[in-house]
């Protein structure tokens, strides 16, 4: 009986260990490389065009490229975060939707995504975020003519963004209220650091914002679209799409109307 008794303690001990050991915070590596695969472009020249230009940018001393899709007649940029599949062959379908509303776009890789060098890491997401951004103020465009867009995990790179930088407005789509939420494995308190609680961002301030999500999204579900308008306060809009999934909102007229709608408003 005793022995048994070890045993099985021995055995609990063991298993908290080893959950310990996986853990976001223990295992950052692995973690990171999970929540941000790698999807390497296909078919990326066939979007250059005389409206895209390549840009070239740094952050984290890792050399970065940008696509500046300009529009001829519009002073205002956006500047897309795409989510955790992004590449720029992705990315140009979102930036096209966004070209016919009238504005310019610039979409980018961070480390590790698509062809960048390096590897994907949530310190090197959010700074490349922030080079990005100091890349579209270097381009000529103004502060109060920058919108800052987040799509799924660039919502959370969106959010980072706009507590350090002036943007007109925000909008956040498919969005998750905090990475410990959605995952639901471990506690806040072991996740590495930026953790993305993108709900205490929007409590500390944030500009004009726009939340759009699908009511049917089975890989953020709506919840977080509600906890992150309840957490914003005023100056926000919530837009739920009926009969949307996480993927391809850009696609659907219901989404181009309220974005429009929201960038005519800023």
């Amino acid at each position: 009986m005793i022995n048994y008794r070890k045993s099985f303690i021995a055995g609990i001990v063991a298993g908290i260990v080893l959950w310990l050991g996986l853990s976001p915070r223990m295992a950052t590596p692995l973690y990171e490389a999970v929540l941000m695969p790698r999807y390497r472009n296909q078919d990326v020249d066939k979007i250059n065009s005389a409206e895209v230009s390549r840009v070239h940018f740094v952050a984290r001393g890792i050399k970065l490229e940008g696509m500046l899709y300009k529009h001829p007649d519009s002073q205002k940029i956006v500047l897309y975060c795409g989510g955790r599949r992004s590449n720029f062959a992705k990315l140009a379908l979102p930036a096209k939707a966004l070209l016919r509303m009238g504005v310019s776009v610039f979409v980018w890789e961070p480390a590790g995504f698509g062809d960048a060098c390096s590897r994907a890491s949530l310190h090197g997401l959010v700074a490349a975020g922030l080079s990005a951004y100091d890349v579209v103020v270097s381009l000529g465009y103004a502060e109060e003519n920058i919108v800052l867009y987040g799509e799924s995990l660039g919502a959370a790179v969106a959010t980072y963004v706009s507590e350090r930088r002036a943007a007109s407005g925000l909008i956040l789509q498919s969005g998750f209220s905090s990475l410990a939420r959605l995952l639901r494995v471990f506690p806040t308190a072991l996740y590495p650091q930026p953790r993305l609680a993108n709900t205490a961002s929007l409590k500390r301030g944030h500009p004009p914002l726009l939340i759009v999500h699908g009511d049917e999204d089975d890989v953020v579900n709506m919840a977080h679209a509600h906890r992150l308008a309840t957490a914003a306060g005023s100056n926000t809009t919530l837009a739920i799409l009926a009969g949307a999934g996480h993927y391809a909102l850009h696609s659907r007229s219901d989404w181009f109307e309220a974005v429009s709608a929201f960038l005519r408003s800023l």
